[in-house]
């Protein structure tokens, strides 16, 4: 989920210290490369929790998909990688309709299967598994959003600084959708109870 912002960032730090980034095709190697193999994890869990007889199917179809992706990009990113993304500045480059619109794929099935995962666990009997849904959904739909700004409308000044902080709260809130802290238990289950 982090990946296409690795390369940038990493730029970042060898901006400090040599006044230039990286180039082009370093930066989306980073932060592309292994996103297929990312997006194959989640469909393979997703389809352990709610589909499981036709995993190895969806599973095949997936990763044929994704290999043919990864041909073409590959071969774009080191014989002319402005199809791929055009650099801005050290840190940032405007994504070209080829990577965005991988991106954008890679988002909407994100968010599909995120939210039907995050309504099974708000379906759930368990008050806890409930709690985790709704937190879940809220970090799946503040990760789209913040993603859809920053790949398509944030390119420098205060957009990029709103959606980067909207990325920052969707990982907090993925944390405690997995990871529930006790103490967060102990304030919304107990004044539910209430």
């Amino acid at each position: 989920m982090s990946e296409p912002w690795w390369g940038h960032t990493i730029s970042l730090f060898v901006a400090f210290s040599t006044g230039e980034g990286l180039n082009i095709q370093i930066i989306y190697f980073i932060s592309t490369t292994f996103v297929p193999i990312g997006l194959v994890s989640w469909i393979a869990v997703y389809i352990d929790f709610l589909y499981r007889k036709h995993k190895k199917t969806i599973l095949i179809i997936a990763i044929m998909g994704l290999i043919i992706f990864e041909i073409i990009f590959q071969y774009f990113l080191f014989t002319n990688p402005s199809i791929i993304a055009i650099k801005q500045s050290a840190v940032d480059s405007i994504n070209q309709p080829f990577i965005l619109s991988f991106f954008l794929s890679v988002l909407i099935t994100f968010l599909i299967t995120g939210i039907l995962f995050a309504n099974s666990a708000i379906k759930s009997n368990d008050k806890e598994s409930k709690l985790k849904g709704k937190i879940l959904l809220l970090a799946i739909l503040s990760y789209a959003v913040g993603s859809v700004w920053d790949g398509v409308f944030a390119s420098t000044g205060s957009l990029l600084i709103v959606s980067r902080i909207i990325l920052t709260i969707s990982s907090v809130f993925f944390y405690y959708g997995f990871f529930l802290p006790n103490w967060m238990k102990r304030i919304i289950l107990h004044s539910n109870r209430a």
